[in-house]
């Protein structure tokens, strides 16, 4: 898991430096999250607009939409 947390990690700061997002919304699992926010790199931390400490990989695209603040939308 802690692999998978950090390529996750790496692949995200790629993204960041050709700029691929604005704002950073991260949905997993506490314990995911948790391994995630421990390897996510510094530099990423000011995109973060928002983190989520669910499961969702069950739920489908609505469970995720409905489980992201609407503020976030909004900067």
């Amino acid at each position: 898991m802690e692999n998978f947390a950090r390529a996750v990690a790496h692949r995200i700061e790629d993204d960041r430096v050709i700029h691929a997002f604005d704002r950073l919304v991260l949905i997993a699992g506490p314990r995911m999250l948790g391994l995630l926010r421990e390897s996510l790199p510094d530099s990423c931390r000011p995109s973060l607009a928002a983190e989520i400490p669910k499961d969702l990989s069950h739920g489908g695209d609505q469970a995720m939409r409905e489980a992201i603040p609407s503020e976030v939308f909004f900067h």
